[in-house]
This record gives structure tokens, C-alpha cells and sequence, in this order.
């Protein structure tokens, strides 16, 4: 596992240092770091990002990145909430074709 090293001091001026181990929560939060720190950036995949013709990568904004970087055949650009969006998006599209479907049943009846 990962370890955190707390720096500590005495009276001797001199310094040491005090080794834990890691706690999930200091995992999880330089996950979140990580995280933060990515920027959009181009792929292959991003080619028709300004016409609102890509599909966001959904592993460029996930702490580890896109393995497949620049090579990546979809959008890096796009915004880390897009993916969500779009998924939205389709769904609510779906629900209202079956909806519409429905009523064209109950119609031909």
C-alpha cells in the first residue's frame, strides 16, 4: 500500500520523520487530485469535438487518464460531465420514442 511520511520536529532543531501507512481516505482523496489536475487536451477522437460530433472519452478525466492518449479515438475535450450528459441525453431521447410508440399502438387498435 502507499505510505504517508509526516514530517516532524524537535527542539534540537534537527528533523525526522514519522511513516504511516496510508488510510483510504488519503487514497481516495490524491485520487481526487489527480483527478483535478487533468486538462482537456487533443486525441483522435476529439477531430469533430467543435462540431458536437465526438463521443467523450469516458476514461481521459478518471484519475489515471486515457491509456491510449492521443491515439484515443474519442474526445478529449470534451468537458468531464459530458459523458453524463450525453448518456442524459439519450435516454430521456429513448424514453420519449417509447412513449410515442406507445400511443401509436393504442391508436391502431
Amino acid at each position: 500500500g502507499n505510505i504517508v511520511i509526516i514530517p516532524t520536529s524537535s527542539s534540537d532543531n534537527s528533523s525526522s520523520a514519522v511513516v504511516e501507512p496510508a488510510t483510504p481516505a488519503d487514497h481516495a482523496a490524491s485520487t481526487k487530485q489527480l483527478a483535478k489536475a487533468r486538462r482537456p487536451e487533443y486525441s483522435l477522437g476529439s477531430d469533430g469535438h467543435s462540431n458536437n460530433e465526438c463521443k467523450p472519452c469516458a476514461w481521459h478525466w478518471k484519475a489515471s487518464g486515457c491509456s491510449n492518449g492521443i491515439q484515443c479515438t474519442f474526445c478529449h475535450l470534451c468537458s468531464s460531465t459530458a459523458l453524463k450528459e450525453k448518456r442524459k441525453k439519450r435516454i430521456a431521447e429513448l424514453h420519449t420514442l417509447a412513449k410515442e410508440k406507445k400511443k401509436c399502438q393504442y391508436i391502431s387498435l
